[in-house]
């Protein structure tokens, strides 16, 4: 049989994600587990009717060890990889090629979860459109950002908030009064520099 890259670790990502011990597996396919273990590292070759009888216990789809199908997730990992969601931190080829190999449903897995937020952060922004769009909605500035309307509201109120400065007022009275109480001040020090800064 072709030697498939890297086909013990699939085995073993396999076998991990079917709940099994090397032990178990071992029984279940007629070998030792310490072949099995040499399997799973990839230092002895798999034979074709060993690969039958894993699928035949498993979950193994042997179209998935197609030389192919490896390569198709990596490219298509690679170009989700390069989302701007990911802000540059892309791994290499290789390492996206070894991550495959070794858990190929944990990457599809990967596929699956960009897919559902491409579809997510559509709906939201298709929906972000549709209320703006909307006139009957009140109390929505249709156009301003959140900056824009604090610059609106300073100029609204021309930068004078009566209530804000009688608090202000209030808070520095009650300071001077408790400065005045303690002993001229001396256990008021931490206001004192927060009024220095």
């Amino acid at each position: 049989m072709k030697s498939i890259p890297n086909l013990g670790k699939r085995i073993r990502a396999l076998r991990l994600h079917e709940g099994l011990s090397q032990t178990a597996l071992a029984e279940r396919l007629g070998v030792s587990t310490s072949y099995l273990n040499l399997i799973e590292h990839d230092r002895r070759p798999i034979s074709a009717n060993l690969l039958i009888r894993l699928a035949q216990f498993t979950d193994l789809d042997l179209k998935s060890f197609g030389a192919g199908e490896d390569q198709k997730l990596v490219v298509t990992l690679m170009e989700v990889f390069g989302d701007p969601v990911f802000d540059g931190r892309v791994p290499s080829e290789a390492e996206t090629r070894e991550f495959v190999a070794s858990n190929p449903e944990i990457a599809r897995a990967v596929l699956h979860l960009h897919h559902a937020f491409i579809e997510t952060r559509g709906s939201a922004s298709s929906l972000a459109a549709q209320v703006l769009d909307r006139q009957d909605l009140t109390g929505i500035d249709r156009g301003g950002m959140a900056s824009e309307q604090v610059t609106d509201l300073l100029h609204r109120y021309r930068n004078h908030f009566p209530e804000l400065e009688a608090e202000a007022e209030a808070l520095h009275l009650v300071r001077v009064w408790l400065a005045t109480e303690f002993e001229g001040g001396r256990h008021l020090t931490r206001i004192n520099k927060i009024d220095a800064a």
